[in-house]
């Protein structure tokens, strides 16, 4: 079995294999809308080649250290030297050949190897609490884009209207939340479709909605014109918002860890408080 190496070369093998397979589904994983069930593809193949790679490591070590041993026990014996060292070969080779499979796939797609920076969700690991979201051009045709604006007390005034509450008073301009005791929230410059779309949500579900963060500084993906808000977390609407997502124009739901398997809809992060990140 040792003598022809025919299991370990066959490992070695297999991990070029996939490699070369991973490849061009990496680079599909890598664009921006990815399927959920071409993730969990990727993800699974991710797994296997790292499972792989640390075999082929262990068998080469164990397949180095038995070489030793030939070598020594050789005696001098011409043949014995030259088996061992031809294990030795073989087993660094398929080391090379195994690296060389992953420096592939960490060329491509750092993430595909667990390099890249971030997020475990669902891969494993840890997320910050808002990485900046990429800002979509606005379709002056989509009744769903961020379009027009409204002043601080236009959004208020509307969403009191509709009986959703803002949980506290707006920020002093330019300064962020982070610095003002005891919080703040602002709404000025805040995309009316963003407004109109909280109204309709209340319309429909019989739920408490409070707004906790609007477009107040100090955020990484609030903002004026951006169509985010924070909403304090209620069982009743977290679960209409998950359920009816697409039909309501979210792109995104993100909560807390205790919330996040039953609450959240395509959203790469975890929230550190306890509350509803909503991105429509």
């Amino acid at each position: 079995m040792f003598n022809n190496l025919n299991n370990i070369k066959t490992l070695f093998g297999i991990i070029i294999i996939i490699a070369i397979v991973i490849a061009p589904f990496s680079f599909l994983n890598a664009q921006p809308t990815p399927s959920k069930s071409g993730s969990e593809f990727i993800e699974f193949l991710n797994w296997l080649f790292s499972a792989l790679l640390s075999v082929a490591a262990i068998l080469a070590f164990v397949m180095i250290v038995i070489a030793g041993f030939k070598w020594v026990a050789s005696a001098g014996n011409p043949a014995g030297i030259e088996d061992a060292k031809d294990m030795i070969t073989k087993a660094i080779l398929g080391l090379v050949l195994a690296f060389a499979g992953w420096l592939i796939l960490n060329t491509i797609n750092p993430a595909l190897v667990g390099g890249g920076g971030g997020g475990g969700l669902p891969g494993g690991g840890s997320s910050p609490t808002e990485p900046a979201d990429p800002a979509e051009p606005t379709d002056p045709s989509d009744p769903t884009a961020p379009g027009d604006t409204l002043s601080e007390q236009e959004a208020r005034d509307k969403l009191a209207a509709a009986g959703i509450s803002v949980n506290k008073a707006p920020c002093p301009a330019g300064v962020s939340y982070k610095d003002v005791p005891g919080g703040c929230t602002s709404l000025e410059g805040i995309p009316e479709s963003t407004i109109n779309s909280l109204i309709a949500i209340k319309k429909q579900c019989v739920c408490s909605i409070t707004v906790t963060g609007g477009t107040e500084a100090g955020h990484k993906t609030h903002g004026p014109g951006i169509p985010i808000v924070d909403l304090s977390f209620d069982e009743s609407l977290g679960r209409y918002l998950h359920d009816n997502a697409s039909a309501l124009g979210i792109s995104s739901i993100c909560t807390d860890a205790a919330h996040q398997q039953q609450y959240s809809h395509d959203c790469g992060f975890v929230e550190i408080e306890e509350h509803l990140h909503v991105v429509f």
